[in-house]
């Protein structure tokens, strides 16, 4: 992204009162990533790489949509 990493979005989104309860996915396009390469997504709902199935990534978000606002358990995954 050119004016912040999915990092620094994610812990603005996260610090705001007014957005941090809003479900996110990141989304790479590095593939499967190492472990300690996940630091920094925490507080993400989903980390989905590429490649990914889009049948699946439109389930999960409308999974995410029609969730109660009670917090979701964060996921990884290669949808």
């Amino acid at each position: 992204m050119p004016v912040m990493d999915g990092k620094a979005a994610l812990q603005q989104l996260k610090a705001d009162p007014a957005t941090r309860d809003i479900p996110v996915i990141i989304l790479s396009s590095r593939g499967q990533l190492a472990v300690g390469q996940y630091q920094g997504f925490e507080t993400a709902t989903m980390f989905v790489s590429k490649p990914f199935s889009p049948a699946l990534l439109r389930r999960e978000v409308e999974r995410l949509i029609s969730a109660p606002s009670a917090p979701l358990e964060p996921q990884l995954a290669t949808v």
